[in-house]
């Protein structure tokens, strides 16, 4: 079973106005494809997608592109009041088909301390299937919503967990911090595990942005993992994808 995260950067490649409003039809299609293709290889083949673009109905463009009897759009939680009320650009989402052995779980929502409301309830989709745990994340900026991902991994590190997508950490940001406690309560950065280097670029900006967190059990179950560097140097977005297999 294969798993792939991309940041398809809002289905718009590169954003020139930086308000991630581009729709790019050709890109869209050429997602759709990259998605049937990647999901008919294996029947429980995973595809998770960051920065969705949900301004003037694109979601709903790009959905009607998918036959809803073969696949599965899976959703954030709370995903319509989220984004109808605070933000409606950027979020994630999974893809499945249909009659795969993938469930939906709570994932990660952070709750303002101040108004009651949620904050970036639409940066991850969870899976579960069995002890297997699949968080596709893109995390914010924010230094609560580290907190949430700390305490979503330590009351799961004893399943076979895996926390992948863009992480938004490099060396000289305090999420880097964070990113150092994430690992102190055992989650493994399986790049370096499998001996990759740290300086492998992920991102047009230059970093290693692009992730994939195992628990100490899960990682003896990861049978391949990988970057896809061609999706970034041919312009398809600015992230290379990250591809891993486990075995169930």
């Amino acid at each position: 079973m294969e798993v792939l995260s991309v940041n398809c950067n809002k289905c718009g490649g590169v954003r020139p106005n930086g308000k991630g409003e581009i729709y790019d039809t050709l890109i869209v299609k050429q997602i759709k494809n990259m998605v049937e293709d990647f999901l008919e290889l294996e029947e429980n083949n995973v595809i998770f997608f960051n920065e969705i673009n949900n301004a003037k109905n694109n979601f709903k463009a790009f959905e009607n592109l998918f036959d809803e009897e073969k696949y599965i759009i899976h959703k954030p939680s709370n995903f319509e009041a989220f984004n109808n009320k605070n933000h409606p650009y950027g979020f994630t989402i999974a893809i499945t088909k249909r009659f795969s052995v993938w469930e939906k779980t709570r994932a990660i929502e952070l709750i303002d301390r101040k108004s009651g409301d949620l904050s970036y309830a639409n940066k991850s989709v969870a899976l579960q299937n069995g002890d297997i745990i699949l968080l596709g994340v893109h995390i914010p900026y924010d230094i609560e919503y580290w907190d949430e991902i700390i305490n979503y991994f330590e009351k799961n590190h004893e399943k076979r967990i895996y926390i992948v997508g863009d992480y938004n950490v490099f060396d000289e940001s305090n999420r880097k911090l964070k990113f150092e406690e994430l690992k102190t309560k055992g989650a493994i950065d399986v790049w370096l595990n499998m001996g990759g280097d740290n300086s492998h670029i992920t991102c047009t900006t230059g970093k290693r942005l692009d992730y994939l967190l195992s628990s100490v059990i899960g990682v003896s179950s990861i049978k391949k993992m990988g970057y896809i560097d061609s999706l970034r140097l041919n312009g398809f977005t600015d992230h290379s994808g990250v591809l891993f297999e486990v075995e169930r």
